[in-house]
């Protein structure tokens, strides 16, 4: 986990109310804030999915137990998770913008611009999409390898405190 943390340019929280109350979340906060990694902030909207509508409420209740992370979480603009189909796409556009991943900007809709779209418009929104698809399937390979890695450490915890002293 520090490995990876050090070699990104940016630390990226999932923020639900229960984040910060797991030891390796912890960690890795500690870890990008004292290598003063670049902080982007996504957190759960929506109550039902251990989140919060308003995000100072939502930090305040995840850093109940863990106040020195507060100002912290605070520092940067977060992006509410959206879970509907038609906004997830703006969102995930967004973190990606944000991680310099070069994504096009979300067509405008003041002026009904996206109504009148060609075809080809179109196509390459379709194309974005696929790219961004094939992303985020690289890093939940990534984030399968980092829980392993994390099992693994606690296994080994757990041998060593069985240990007699």
């Amino acid at each position: 986990m520090v490995r990876g943390i050090a070699t990104s340019e940016h630390f990226v929280v999932y923020l639900t109310k229960s984040y910060f109350t797991r030891w390796f979340c912890r960690l890795e906060a500690l870890v990008a804030i004292q290598l003063k990694k670049s902080l982007i902030v996504v957190y759960e909207a929506d109550s039902r999915h251990g989140g919060g509508a308003d995000y100072v409420a939502l930090v305040n209740q995840a850093c109940s137990k863990y106040p020195e992370f507060r100002d912290w979480m605070l520092s940067t603009e977060a992006i509410p998770m959206a879970r509907r189909v038609f906004q997830r796409a703006g969102t995930v556009a967004e973190i990606a913008r944000r991680l310099g991943a070069g994504v096009m900007e979300a067509p405008s809709t003041t002026d009904g611009a996206s109504d009148r779209a060609g075809g080809s418009e179109i196509e390459e929104q379709k194309r974005e999409i696929r790219r961004l698809n094939l992303l985020v399937d690289g890093l939940c390979g990534e984030n399968e390898q980092l829980w392993a890695a994390v099992e693994g450490l606690q296994a080994t915890v757990e041998r060593l405190a069985a240990r007699p002293s």
